[in-house]
């Protein structure tokens, strides 16, 4: 203790002296003892520390001889203390993986720094599995010497994970290599992680070049696309998301496969583009299918059906909606006809992978059965080549089956009709020469059956005056493509002559040459006789006719020169003082030759109608009416009728004069005859207009009017529709031969009692048209 009552180390010192006294020194070592603890203290640390189960340690000499070794690092070499001691890892044998390079790399660190941060060993055991060490190195000097503390922090587990790590990174990069599909991926701010090769291959960019970069900045058209939407709510939802999307600018279709995490996106694509086309082709062929005119249909291999379009269904009756896969292909068939195509047609198909031909298919909704020209076919797996389903094709032969049907009685009726009509047919092959004759024609030319026919021959039966006309007849329709018929004369084998009408057509190859003629001859030897005999009778009936016009003329002259006469003596008698019964008389008589005059003239006007030519001239209908009033003076109370006339003339009209003249007297005449004397104001309107087509004359009176039952039958011959007015009957009946003549028509408008207008249109017969 010193004085101050602290306390502090002393080292005392004591010899007895030569009197026996002990002489004592006592230093003050607190300073030196405080290092000598700290220096315990920090040994025991050291024992500690170097006695841990956690971590190894060994204490070298220079020569790197093991001088101390702890027991972990003991434990973990296999080895004792004293196996170890005084010797290097070389004289403990190869259990240092690359020795030499470690333990230069080792020396090197301790020379010029004189330790060694960190270096890696690899360390096989005796009898163990390999250790990785991390492992560090300093030097020190105790009493001079030189020492190496060395640790050794076991690492193999933690190696072992890393190479599982990277194994497994490897293995799944070699994954993302090898799979078909694109890969990348992205972290939580769109930076690409990760693109395989056939990524790049379809974005067209270096996969190592993309690493680390962002989607949207190296991409900013792809933001542009429904993607970015998609790619965001995949993330933010954290759910898989599965979409096509089609990428114009390098027409391409793309299918993305989503998969978030909380770090990113992993997305696989891939290139659908052929699969899109495909589909749209199928697309297109199902459009087809549904919309071809005929059944299509698709039966598994146990007759139970898949498919059948719109038409098919519609054909044997079905909905077009809903399954059919409860029908067997046979449900189709007629039941008397199963047997059959179970037995016969069904084995064709499977041996020879098709059969055709006509069969009737059932329709469910009318339970009838529609004719078809029918097709079924193997559908075979593309790989293994077996057959996988049944394809049937038909077509509805319905209109088909009506048109043969139509044809095959037309046949039987143009067979008839060339049996019943005598009609022969002849077929010449130009390049052969050789004329095909049915039995028909053998009958008309009066050959011997079965003779061959050639060109050679047939003239030999052309009558000789007409052999050259036939060749040339030929030669022109050939030229000409005509195909009219014509006539030429034959000779028998009685020297008969007979007259023959051919019609005949020519086949052209493409170069417009003749390859084939064929036609029909029909015998007309008796048409041609009565035509002669018709000719002949034709002109004796205008001999008779002429003869008869000039009789009719001449008489009609000769017998209204007399009638005249009379009509003379007659107003001369009635102008002499007479009684009354001898007026009366007198007029009767009047009246009597009157009709009988009209009557001739009626008859002179038919025949001329009938024999002269029409002659168009220019009609003055003003005069021609006047004319005609004057004509009729002497009929009853003409003078006591207002007529009203109105023309119009437009264009100059040309017809024949004379024959309108007729038209309008008989008008007239009758407006006149039929006139009603009890009404206030009896009148006959006359209105006629002309232009450059036609004339049309309107005649109206107020008279007695026609009966409608009567109306048709005015224009015969001899009809009179009462007998109170004077006439022949034959008037209107010569209205209507005459507009016959004219090309002209009438119409009539009447009511009995109130009146009648005749309309009357008649064609400008002008020059300049």
């Amino acid at each position: 203790m010193k004085k101050n009552g602290s306390p502090f180390y002393g080292e005392v010192s004591a010899k007895k002296l030569n009197d026996g006294n002990i002489l004592g020194i006592v230093r003050d070592v607190t300073a030196r003892k405080k290092l000598e603890l700290a220096a315990w203290d920090n040994l025991q640390k050291f024992r500690k520390a170097f006695n841990s189960r956690t971590i190894g340690m060994a204490i070298f000499d220079e020569k790197l001889r093991f001088v101390d070794v702890n027991p972990y690092f003991l434990e973990k070499l296999g080895y004792s203390l004293q196996e170890v001691k005084g010797k290097t890892f070389e004289e403990l044998g190869p259990i240092i993986i690359d020795e030499k390079l470690k333990r230069k790399e080792a020396l090197k660190g301790l020379n010029e720094h004189g330790k060694v941060l960190s270096m890696e060993l690899i360390v096989r055991p005796n009898g163990k599995e390999k250790i990785h060490f991390s492992t560090s190195a300093e030097s020190y000097v105790v009493d001079n010497k030189n020492y190496i503390l060395a640790t050794y922090l076991d690492r193999t587990e933690e190696k072992k994970a890393q190479e599982k790590i990277i194994s497994s990174e490897k293995k799944y990069r070699e994954l993302t290599e090898r799979i078909s599909d694109a890969f990348v991926a992205f972290d939580k701010n769109w930076d690409f992680t990760y693109v395989n090769n056939k990524a790049s291959k379809i974005i067209g960019r270096d996969s190592i070049g993309l690493v680390g970069k962002n989607l949207w900045e190296e991409f900013p058209q792809f933001a542009q696309t429904e993607a970015y939407d998609t790619f965001k709510s995949a993330l933010e939802n954290q759910k898989y998301v599965q979409f096509e999307q089609f990428h114009k600018p390098y027409d391409v279709w793309i299918e993305n496969h989503i998969y978030p995490s909380p770090e990113g996106l992993t997305i696989y694509f891939r290139d659908i583009t052929k699969k899109k086309v495909a589909e749209q082709e199928n697309r297109k062929l199902l459009t087809v299918v549904e919309n071809s005119p005929g059944f299509i249909g698709l039966s598994r291999m146990d007759s139970n059906s898949i498919y059948l379009n719109q038409y098919g269904r519609k054909l044997v009756g079905l909905p077009p909606e809903g399954s059919i896969s409860d029908i067997s292909w046979f449900d189709f068939f007629p039941e008397n006809t199963v047997e059959l195509i179970k037995d016969e047609y069904l084995p064709i198909v499977l041996k020879e992978g098709t059969w055709s031909g006509e069969a009737y298919l059932k329709n469910f909704e009318t339970n009838t059965y529609v004719p078809t020209a029918f097709s079924a076919f193997t559908i075979n797996d593309k790989v293994s080549k077996e057959p996988i389903g049944i394809g049937s094709v038909a077509f509805d032969l319905t209109e088909r089956k009506k048109v043969e049907k139509e044809i095959l009685d037309l046949q039987s009726k143009m067979n008839a009709a060339i049996r019943i009509g005598k009609i022969g047919y002849w077929d010449w092959h130009i390049e052969s020469g050789i004329i095909d004759w049915s039995e028909r024609m053998y009958e008309i030319y009066d050959v011997e059956h079965g003779r061959e026919i050639n060109v050679a021959f047939t003239k030999t039966l052309v009558h000789p005056e007409d052999l050259e006309m036939h060749d040339k007849t030929i030669e022109h329709k050939t030229k000409n493509r005509d195909d009219s018929s014509f006539t030429y004369r034959i000779v028998d084998r009685n020297e008969n002559i007979k007259h023959v009408l051919v019609q005949m057509e020519v086949k052209v190859d493409l170069d417009g040459n003749p390859i084939n003629y064929q036609g029909t001859a029909i015998d007309i030897t008796q048409e041609k006789e009565a035509e002669v005999l018709l000719e002949r009778q034709n002109q004796e009936l205008k001999k008779t006719n002429s003869e008869l016009d000039s009789f009719v003329y001449s008489a009609s002259h000769e017998l209204r020169a007399p009638l005249a006469s009379l009509l003379g003596l007659v107003n001369i008698m009635k102008k002499e003082k007479r009684s009354d019964d001898s007026l009366l008389n007198l007029r009767m008589m009047e009246n009597s030759i009157t009709r009988l005059d009209e009557f001739i003239g009626d008859i002179v006007q038919y025949s001329r109608n009938k024999h002269i030519e029409v002659v168009p001239e220019k009609i003055n209908f003003s005069a021609l009416i006047s004319r005609s009033l004057e004509d009729f003076w002497y009929l009853e109370n003409t003078q006591k009728i207002k007529v009203i006339k109105n023309i119009e003339e437009g264009d100059p009209f040309f017809s024949d004069n004379k024959r309108v003249m007729v038209l309008l007297n008989n008008f007239i005449s009758n407006a006149i005859k039929y006139h009603d004397m009890e009404k206030t104001s009896p009148s006959i309107w006359i209105n006629i207009k002309t232009n450059q087509k036609e004339a049309i004359i309107r005649i109206e009176d107020n008279g007695t009017g026609i009966a409608k039952e009567n109306q048709d039958k005015i224009y015969n011959m001899f009809y009179r529709t009462t007998s109170k007015v004077t006439g022949s009957g034959i008037g209107l009946f010569i209205v209507k031969e005459i507009l016959d003549r004219l090309k002209g028509t009438v119409s009539l408008e009447s009511t009995l009692n109130k009146g009648s207008v005749f309309t009357i249109k008649l064609p400008n017969l002008s020059p300049g048209d």
